[in-house]
């Protein structure tokens, strides 16, 4: 089990599954225990183990996709058939900077434009609406493909 050499909250090592598995293991993990994203400090309790984090989170036979379902990941998960995404650490560590500062710089034109006089130019302000989704589109392919 390699994926587990590191302590890490429940919802640390959930954040690290990959689709659908995460959003379903946070679903249900919040549909247990809502203190726990309502005050971010109530969660202390740490994991070496991403398997017992998992096995702890929630009643697995409690949630739409049922025991079987999550026996299965947790299998696949222990004989490392399912690898975990990067931790937030390790994408910060290996994000191109430059090419986000590039972005950032080129967007700084159209925003200056937008804000001079949107009433004027509302060109502009459509404009720096779609270089800005352009620019996240292009910073959230650049942290997925690391």
């Amino acid at each position: 089990m390699s994926n587990t050499n590191t302590q890490r909250t429940r919802l640390e090592w959930f954040s690290m599954f990959p689709e659908p598995y995460r959003q379903q293991a946070i679903e249900n993990y919040k549909q247990c225990f809502p203190r726990h994203f309502k005050d971010s400090n109530s969660e202390q309790t740490l994991y070496e183990n991403v398997c017992i984090a998992l096995t702890e989170a929630f009643s697995w036979n409690d949630t739409p996709q049922g025991d079987i379902y999550w026996i299965d990941f947790h299998n696949k998960l222990f004989v490392n058939e399912i690898t975990l995404t990067a931790s937030l650490e390790e994408v910060e560590a290996t994000t191109d900077y430059e090419a986000i500062v590039k972005e950032s710089e080129r967007l700084s034109h159209y925003r200056t434009n937008a804000e001079e006089d949107y009433v004027t130019t509302p060109i502009s302000v459509l404009r720096y609406i779609t270089e800005l989704e352009s620019a996240l589109s292009f910073i959230k392919s650049k942290t997925e493909s690391k």
